[in-house]
């Protein structure tokens, strides 16, 4: 397995490299907004929604919830 952390060639210059995360986050935003891909690439590696009310990330196959859901499942418990 590659690892995904930068790496340095001669004479010290940092290469960046992006990771497999990284990479599978851009590809499900890129069509809205690909600076949100950070709060992708956390709930892919966490197995957890996204609490937005950035209609951006619907459609990027990673659960969200939005601020109204919360509050009715909050209420319901």
């Amino acid at each position: 397995m590659r690892s995904w952390w930068p790496t340095v060639d001669w004479p010290g210059n940092i290469v960046a490299e992006q990771s497999p995360v990284e990479i599978a986050a851009k590809a499900r935003i890129a069509r809205r907004d690909e600076r949100d891909w950070p709060a992708v690439a956390a709930s892919l590696l966490l197995d957890c929604p996204i609490w937005t009310e950035d209609r951006d990330f619907f459609g990027a196959g990673v659960a969200t919830w939005t601020t109204e859901t919360i509050s009715i499942y909050l209420d319901t418990c």
